[in-house]
């Protein structure tokens, strides 16, 4: 094959990778990506997932917040697709975005309360997407919020 040079090993380290990935409880959600979106025989029976990394609040923003930037609509979202637990199999495993990740949630949560004097999810789902818009979109950043701003939209 002109043009392409993966390695025998490479191969082999991704097999192995996605045997590793077939034992995780979600997995079920994920090989059935590719089916039939309105094939009613074919919907997955939600697993009960345990929290590899997350506390259970911290599971609980993340799966919100993966909710509020995939919804479900007419196509499955990110609940569907198990896109909170992907990420938190992901943290569990590498220690680099941990603190990262335990930091964000906990700025999230006092941000939400010192300005709207309630825990993000205890907000409705429009002031819970207002707050975030005011991180995300440099036209809508409000003074106070440089540590949880994106600076690059």
């Amino acid at each position: 094959m002109a043009g392409q040079s993966i390695e025998r090993r490479e191969v082999l380290r991704i097999l192995t990778l996605a045997a590793g990935a077939a034992t995780f409880p979600c997995f079920s959600k994920w090989s059935f990506a590719c089916g039939h979106i309105n094939n009613t025989l074919a919907q997955i029976k939600p697993a009960v997932y345990q929290p590899l990394f997350f506390t259970a609040p911290e599971y609980a923003m993340i799966e919100r917040l993966t909710d509020i930037i995939i919804p479900t609509d007419d196509t499955p979202g990110a609940r569907e697709a198990g896109a909170s637990e992907f990420i938190d199999l992901m943290v569990s495993r590498d220690p680099n975005p941990q603190e990262g990740f335990r930091t964000g949630l906990s700025w999230l949560n006092s941000h939400s309360q010192n300005n709207l004097c309630k825990a993000f999810l205890s907000l409705n789902p429009n002031k819970q997407v207002t707050l975030l818009e005011s991180l995300a979109y440099k036209r809508k950043f409000r003074p106070g919020e440089e540590h949880g701003a994106n600076s690059s939209v």
